[in-house]
């Protein structure tokens, strides 16, 4: 016999109830399974770009940049405790079961949704299966959720909050409604101490909620103070950000001792004041939107958007509860990648919230497809879904997870890299997350070089980071003002300071952006190609066969492994250039064999093929730059002034119009 619940337009069919059982440990197995093969891929030791920052400062319980992430830190350091690896493989491994988790209400969620009555038991096992392997077919999820990051708790936060979001039957009573309503308002306290993709899924599923009839509350004081107070508690654990920045602030990326400054740090204002111009620009609105379709595409495949496309058509006709709150996150989060973090979006940070909506929306529309097939056909859609996975799978990005990455700190600024080899107390000016995270995890957990002082040297008008100082110099350090914004004044002075106090022993790192031309900065042989002396030797000249070795030896398969062992002969070719143009091009080509994609070396590259008077093959690397990132300015008036060179002055102008609109002003002369 057949029972209808009107709230969920479900009915339990006695196959439906059988099968029950059997498809919760199936569930529970295809979540275990997701979690040994993250754990499998996670990566070894201490990732880079933001993962060994975050690892160094859960060690010493420091302050991460903003938003601080506060739930991070702590359960990153609580993972610490346990005796198995390094410091970083438990936090990797405590990162890829919160990535784990996320997947799993995932699949509750799409599991939920299907779960009407008119679907064979076997499709929802082959969904059950599909999402896992959609989501993690993407390139952006899987390093995010196999090395130390930000996203994987976000994510599990905004698939808990969605699997609240779920329609109720008839036979769910007053009070679980309110401690769902209980329970999301612990899960929005929490979303202010991880990223702030979460809040989009809160939001979204806080308005559906409210619009629903079956699960609209019936507000009162004491339940709206109920609310609160559940936020409250869970909110009250950002306390550890002021407590935590008044140690010696070796991981501190703020200084949020103060009421106001714990609001900046929450709310990223230091990095919304340095990339404001690029957040939600009208010139840029568009490129930036084709920059997170393309990647999406990328990550899912157009067979995956197909099918989310007809799941929107059948979301739109279903207007349940979680349909409204999986298209409202959608939309919400892909307005945050597109209008307020559009560079997080380039780099890979941002779209998880999109991309598992995404997926969820997939599944729907297989189930709309489904239930359309004729009754004697309907056997073929299990089949089909498992193969849709299978086929997700047999495309997974491997090479782009934690394991494969390669580059441990260890290697490139411990003992035995770049670090290692700076002089006695010597002071690091550091610029990319790689470095400045780096060092901090080579001295904070594994005691290499305590001596040396690593300060991003785009942020030494902070309090904080001039105050890492006190080591170096052994008494409390001069000139202790303080800035809440950039202060590029404050920033010279101190950067003059410490010219004059430590000379010699300065080694700066080389900026890809301010080096993207042929410029006099010396190389020590001794070191890593990714630092650069201030002072000149005798001998800067490294040889290219032995920076390939050097290179050789550290780099894998990975993405990012190949970016950086660019970077590194980027750096070296830099310093050959000193000695000689045509003792640079084999530096620049090796990198390019690396990372085809590195534009400083398209664009150095032209400019040594200028000088040997190949002006159309410098064109058309420099072309081939601007490509890749129109944003050089450099490169930009590389291009004006070789198209003069060949083709007359009047050739320039189309240039300037053409730089103009991609937001770049150079000279008409």
């Amino acid at each position: 016999m057949a029972v209808y619940h009107r709230a969920t337009d479900r009915v339990d069919t006695p196959d439906n109830a059988r099968a029950e059982p059997w498809l919760r440990t199936l569930s529970s197995g295809s979540a275990a399974l997701t979690a040994a093969a993250l754990i499998a891929l996670a990566s070894p030791s201490v990732p880079l770009r933001d993962g060994a920052e975050l690892t160094a400062a859960a060690a010493s319980l420091g302050i991460a940049h903003p938003t601080g992430f506060v739930l991070e830190m702590l359960c990153f350091r609580s993972a610490m405790l346990l005796p198995v690896g390094d410091l970083a493989l438990r936090a990797n491994v405590i990162n890829a079961l919160m990535g784990a988790l996320a997947i799993a209400l995932l699949s509750a969620c799409i599991r939920t949704r299907a779960r009407d009555g008119t679907q064979s038991p076997w499709l929802l096992a082959a969904l059950s299966l599909s999402a896992p392997a959609l989501l993690l077919r993407s390139r952006t999820v899987l390093r995010a959720l196999t090395a130390t990051e930000v996203y994987a708790s976000s994510l599990a936060i905004a698939m808990a909050v969605l699997w609240l979001t779920r329609p109720s039957d008839e036979r769910t009573n007053p009070p679980h409604a309110n401690t769902r309503w209980r329970a999301i308002a612990m899960l929005a306290g929490l979303s202010f101490l991880t990223h702030t993709s979460v809040r989009s899924v809160i939001v979204a599923s806080a308005i559906s909620l409210a619009i629903s009839k079956s699960t609209r509350p019936t507000l009162s004081l004491r339940r709206v103070f109920t609310w609160a107070l559940c936020a409250g508690l869970t909110l009250a654990l950002v306390s550890y950000l002021p407590f935590a920045a008044h140690k010696l602030p070796w991981a501190d990326w703020g200084s949020p001792t103060t009421l106001r400054g714990v609001y900046r740090h929450l709310s990223a204002a230091r990095i919304r004041e340095a990339f404001h111009s690029q957040m939600g620009a009208s010139g840029q609105l568009m490129r930036d939107a084709s920059v997170a379709w393309a990647l999406v595409r990328e990550d899912l495949g157009l067979a995956t958007l197909s099918l989310a496309i007809v799941g929107v058509a059948r979301s739109l006709a279903v207007r349940s509860s979680l349909s409204i709150a999986v298209l409202l996150a959608l939309v919400l989060d892909l307005a945050y990648s597109v209008l307020v973090n559009p560079m997080g979006a380039r780099d890979r940070q941002t779209l998880f919230v999109a991309e598992a909506m995404t997926v969820w929306l997939a599944c729907d529309g297989m189930l709309a497809i489904a239930s359309v097939l004729p009754e004697k056909a309907r056997s073929i859609a299990p089949l089909s879904a498992g193969l849709f996975a299978a086929l997700a799978l047999a495309q997974w990005p491997l090479r782009d997870s934690g394991r494969r990455e390669g580059w441990t700190a260890t290697e490139l600024y411990g003992g035995g890299g770049a670090l290692g080899e700076a002089p006695p107390r010597a002071v690091v000016l550091c610029e990319s997350d790689e470095l400045c995270g780096g060092s901090l995890y080579a001295r904070l957990c594994e005691g290499e070089r305590p001596d040396v002082v690593v300060l991003p040297r785009q942020h030494l008008w902070d309090r904080g980071v001039w105050r890492r100082l006190d080591v170096a110099l052994g008494r409390a350090v001069p000139d202790r003002r303080s800035s809440d914004f950039a202060n590029e004044s404050l920033r010279q002075s101190r950067l003059r300071a410490i010219v004059r106090t430590f000379d010699t022993r300065i080694r700066w790192e080389q900026g890809e952006r301010s080096d993207e031309r042929i410029a006099n900065v010396t190389l020590s042989v001794a070191e890593s190609p990714l630092l650069a002396a201030t002072h000149a030797i005798e001998s800067p000249f490294v040889h290219a066969d032995a920076t390939q070795m050097w290179v050789n030896q550290r780099v894998s398969l990975g993405s990012l492994s190949q970016r950086l062992a660019a970077s590194a002969m980027f750096g070296a070719g830099m310093s050959a250039a000193n000695a000689s143009l045509a003792d640079a091009r084999p530096f620049f080509e090796g990198a390019l064999r690396h990372d085809e994609t590195h534009a400083p070396s398209h664009t150095n590259l032209a400019v040594i093929d200028a000088r040997e008077g190949q002006l159309s093959r410098a064109i058309a690397r420099t072309e081939r730059a601007l490509a890749i990132d129109p944003s050089r300015e450099q490169a930009w008036n590389n291009l004006a002034d070789f198209v003069s060179q060949r083709d007359g002055p009047r050739a320039r102008q189309p240039i300037v119009r053409r730089a103009q609109s991609a937001g770049v002003n150079i000279s008409r002369d």
